[in-house]
Order: structure tokens, then C-alpha cells, then sequence
């Protein structure tokens, strides 16, 4: 198979039903300062925290496709399940609002949380809540609260749609990273880099099997790290690849990825899903005081706290060239203003 351009790419997408909901393309800006004080690749940053849906980030472009499939489905409302402080379903939220649609969202927490941060969007968008005493991100108990929502919603003349990455929408769900990748690559092109990396955080796989995808189908332009932050590479690697092939196949693209074809990193999940590690609040103070930009203490500070190890130990050197993908998620550092406040306070 013949590599694709980004044009040609982009063509080949066109045909899938897609909505739009974002501001694209978002920037790629040098992070000339970081560069400099960490001594190692030459950094930059795509910054999909400004794609411009409630406070943006990386999930419009995964929801450009769900929505459309939603909307030709006849949905009039759209029912999703993810953490109490999830960056999907606020934006999920403020997708379906736009499109004037009904949403609800079954959360995983005790309902007890402070109403702060993406939470408290949920709420002001006028999502429709339901929590669930769980914390597991593969829980069957959210599968089933979601399936008995739309059975009592289809009982009332309804017509939901269920949103699960995890599960039956990943092919799909994907395809809005594929188009990202097209979109990085005219933009990595002009500036003359050998074969750069582009790291980014990986919880549910969606972002990096869009990445994977769109680079093997143009020839591998560009290497992809993944950099776990939710669960351990043995759980994501199949997912990973499973993804991969459900959306080539959508695509009608005959393109298999080996384990050997995925980098990722899991080293710097800490002790848990969402708790602020040393190494993620010290990747938060470096790029926010060097270069005045701000990441989220779930997602992008660990995954840049995995770059910023592998400059460290040597893994990454200044022969390298890396691109962080800024994924967004910045509501969430206020709902952490409590574990974040006496580790930033100045020290009298």
C-alpha cells in the first residue's frame, strides 16, 4: 500500500458523516524556553487544548464523528458514562447541547464530589447525572446503568445513543485523530524535522490509535509514543491495535499494526489513576513558569512528566525532536486546588 499524503488522507475521512464542532487547525508553537533549561530534544507543543468546545482539549475531534453518527440515527439524546471529573463528558455535554440534544451522564463517584471543575460544567450545561460506586474505568456496572437509561428512555418514545469508548464506539471514535494527523503532518512538514516523535497521554487508547493509524497510512512520517496515565501498556496494548484495525477496516484500509508498531510507557502512572504524583506537579510548574502554558494534573502533566523522565535518563536526547500533544483537560486543576495549593504556596 502506497503512503498517503495529508490531502489525500483527509479525502479518504470525508466520506465518514462529521459535524463540526471545533476550531481547527490548532497551533504548533517551539517551546524554545523549556528546550533550552532541560538541555535535551528540541520541544514542541500541538495544542489541542485550544479546539474551542468548553474550554476545549482533545475530545471534539473523536466527537465530530460519534455526534454525526448520533444525529444520523435519528438521536435525540446522548448518553455517556466516564469519571465525575471526566474531560469527555464535558465536552460530550457541550457537543450535544450545540446540536440541540439531551444528555445524560452516569458518573463513577460517590456523588459527594465537589461541585468544581468539569463537574461543575456538566452541571452548568444542564447534563442530566447519575452516579455509580465505582472507580474501575472498565466497570461493567457503567455498561449496564447506561443500557438501562436507554431502555427507560426508548420506553418513553425516546431515541438515545450511547457513547463508550471503551467498547462499540472506539472505531468511530478514533477516526478524529487520524484527521489530526494529517492536520500535524502539514504542519511538521515545512519546519525540516527527521522523523519527530509526537508523545501523548493515554488513557482510554483513542488518541494514540488515531496517531498510530493516520501515520501508518501515510508512510510513517512521524514516530508515536504513548504515555500511559490510567492503566498498565499490557492492558492497553491490545486495545490499542484492536482499535487500529476496527478503524482501518471502517475505512476500508487492509492495515494491521503489530505489538512492535506501539511505543508505550507506563512508568509514570504513580499509584494510581488521577492522584498527582512529585514527578506530574513538577512537569506542571516547569512548562507553566518556562513557557507560560498550562496542563492538567490527571493526563497531560504525567504524560509530560514522562517526557521530561526520558530526557532525564537519556532515552530521549537532543538529537530527537518531540512534539507533545497537548490533549486539554485544564478545568480538572481546579478541582485539585486543595492537593495543589500547599505544594505551590511559596514557603515562608
Amino acid at each position: 500500500m502506497s503512503a498517503m499524503s495529508p490531502m489525500e488522507l483527509r479525502k479518504l475521512l470525508s466520506r465518514m458523516p462529521r459535524v463540526s464542532l471545533g476550531s481547527y487547525p490548532t497551533p504548533l508553537q517551539d517551546l524554545p524556553r523549556l528546550t533550552a533549561l532541560l538541555r535535551g530534544p528540541r520541544l514542541l507543543i500541538k495544542r489541542d487544548d485550544m479546539t474551542g468546545l468548553a474550554f476545549g482539549g482533545n475530545k471534539p475531534r473523536s466527537l465530530e464523528f460519534l455526534m454525526a453518527d448520533a444525529l444520523a440515527q435519528g438521536a435525540d439524546t446522548i448518553i455517556s458514562s466516564a469519571s465525575a471529573q471526566s474531560n469527555m463528558l464535558r465536552t460530550t455535554a457541550a457537543a450535544a447541547r450545540r446540536l440541540g440534544l439531551d444528555v445524560h451522564l452516569v458518573l463513577r463517584g460517590s456523588g459527594d464530589e465537589p461541585l468544581q471543575g468539569n463537574l461543575l460544567i456538566d452541571h452548568l450545561l444542564g447534563a442530566e447525572t447519575t452516579f455509580i460506586q465505582t472507580t474501575d474505568p472498565y466497570s461493567k456496572l457503567s455498561v449496564e446503568v447506561m443500557q438501562r437509561i436507554a431502555l427507560d428512555l426508548k420506553a418513553r418514545g425516546r431515541t438515545p445513543y450511547i457513547i463508550d469508548v471503551r467498547s462499540h464506539s472506539g472505531a468511530l471514535s478514533i477516526l478524529g485523530y487520524i484527521w489530526a494527523a494529517a492536520e500535524l503532518q502539514d504542519q511538521i512538514g515545512p519546519l525540516g524535522l527527521t522523523r519527530p516523535i509526537v508523545a501523548c497521554a493515554v488513557s482510554s487508547g483513542t488518541t494514540l490509535a488515531g496517531l498510530l493509524l493516520g501515520a501508518a497510512l501515510m508512510g510513517n512520517p512521524f514516530r508515536v509514543l504513548g504515555l500511559c496515565v490510567q492503566t498498565p501498556a499490557s492492558f492497553m496494548l491490545p486495545n490499542v491495535l484492536e482499535k487500529v484495525s476496527s478503524a482501518a477496516s471502517l475505512l476500508g484500509q487492509d492495515l494491521h499494526l503489530t505489538p512492535r508498531d506501539v511505543a508505550l510507557d507506563d512508568r509514570w502512572i504513580g499509584p494510581a489513576y488521577a492522584v498527582l504524583t512529585p514527578e506530574c506537579v513538577d512537569a506542571m510548574k516547569q512548562i507553566a513558569r518556562a513557557e507560560g502554558i498550562l496542563v492538567d494534573p490527571v493526563y497531560t502533566s504525567k504524560a509530560l512528566a514522562g517526557i521530561l523522565g526520558r530526557i532525564g535518563e537519556g532515552s530521549l536526547t537532543s538529537d530527537d525532536s518531540v512534539v507533545f500533544l497537548h490533549t486539554g483537560g485544564t478545568p480538572a486543576i481546579f478541582a485539585y486546588a486543595e492537593q495543589l495549593g500547599p505544594l505551590l504556596r511559596p514557603q515562608m
